[in-house]
């Protein structure tokens, strides 16, 4: 599977980088495995932050990726479309969690 990030504002420095590790989509690691690290940079950490508005960024599912806050964009808002491309025959499960709660997945 595949992500398209599509970034209708761009990204500027400030409302919020996005940080990936080259070639992490090889190994296999728990989800959540990496939460201890907070905000930090792991080393060979790649991070885009200056876009143009309508920039396209293209991610295999599996490659370690987040989003970074930065100071100063608080008030800012930081619009992106991810689309998500999966091989044919694989059925995905239905999160029962985001149906139960709405109002989180809309925050």
């Amino acid at each position: 599977m595949v992500h398209v990030f599509y970034y209708l504002d761009g990204l500027n420095g400030t409302i919020g980088d996005l940080m990936f590790v080259p070639r992490s989509h090889k190994s296999v690691i728990s989800r959540r495995a990496l939460g201890f690290l907070g905000h930090e940079v792991l080393p060979g950490t790649q991070i885009v932050n200056d876009l143009e508005p309508g920039s396209v960024i293209i991610v295999h599912s599996a490659l370690w990726h987040a989003r970074r806050p930065q100071p100063g964009g608080e008030g800012g808002h930081r619009y992106f479309i991810d689309i998500s491309y999966c091989q044919d025959g694989i059925r995905w499960p239905i999160s029962e969690h985001w149906m139960r709660h709405p109002e989180i997945a809309q925050e």
